[in-house]
């Protein structure tokens, strides 16, 4: 099965064109937004090592999301008084 993009993935490869002492890039990529991105905006990213089954390559698997923000529910249950 081949890789397909995915809304809210991406990845991240090392930069073959990189020599030692330039100011290239150390890997270049993609990501595919799985919304409309605000300038200024914050967004989590994850990373994985992966391989890619045809070539062989090492890359950086990404998964982008919202960045977490306690809900109110979240808030009231660690407001509990703890007797100690």
């Amino acid at each position: 099965m081949a890789y397909s993009e995915k809304s809210g993935e991406g990845g991240l490869w090392k930069n073959q064109k990189k020599s030692e002492g330039d100011n290239k890039p150390d890997a270049t990529g993609f990501v595919i937004a799985h919304r409309d991105i605000s300038a200024g905006e914050k967004l989590e990213i994850a990373a994985w090592t992966r391989v890619a089954k045809e070539s062989g390559a090492r890359y950086q698997f990404l998964k982008m999301a919202d960045a977490y923000t306690p809900k109110e529910s979240d808030k009231d249950e660690l407001d509990d008084d703890i007797p100690f």
